[in-house]
């Protein structure tokens, strides 16, 4: 029986007569001899990968936060333009008037911070919690600009 064979030798056989491109650079690896990339040099391993890698929750959830921080930091640096530019008297915007925006920003990087952080558990999640998930993180979302539109004088 023949020696069991190596995980670069696996990789050499498999693209022995195969294209295939680097993943990092794009080049084709046909007949590689090493286990390194002769375009990017970075070096490669054969793996199993998932068909559909279950990544739409995932980014449903970052363009729920993402929408929501952008919205909150633009309206935030109109503010501060706005302050800038006027003085402080009746009809001018506060630190009162700021704060769900401020709330809104914090919130949006800290959600993305964990949301990133955790995304594999996210993605563990069977499919009815995976989206409830998702659906608390759009209400949390655009709970700061409802909050801002609803506190404008």
């Amino acid at each position: 029986m023949p020696p069991p064979m190596s995980e670069i030798e696996f990789l050499r056989a498999y693209l022995a007569e195969r294209d295939a491109p680097c993943p990092g650079c794009g080049y084709c690896l046909r007949g590689l001899t090493g286990n390194r990339c002769p375009e990017c040099n970075q070096a490669l391993r054969l793996q199993v990968g998932l068909v559909e890698p279950r990544a739409a929750a995932f980014i449903a959830s970052v363009i729920g936060l993402s929408s929501s921080l952008g919205f909150c930091t633009i309206c935030v640096a109109f503010l501060v333009i706005f302050l800038l530019w006027h003085p402080a008297g009746a009809g001018v915007p506060g630190l009162r008037d700021m704060a769900p925006l401020i709330t809104g920003n914090a919130t949006c990087v800290t959600g993305l911070v964990v949301l990133i952080r955790k995304r594999r558990a996210l993605r563990e999640l069977e499919t009815p919690w995976r989206w409830t998930v998702v659906a608390l993180i759009w209400l949390v979302a655009l709970a700061f600009p409802v909050w801002f539109a609803l506190a404008a004088p």
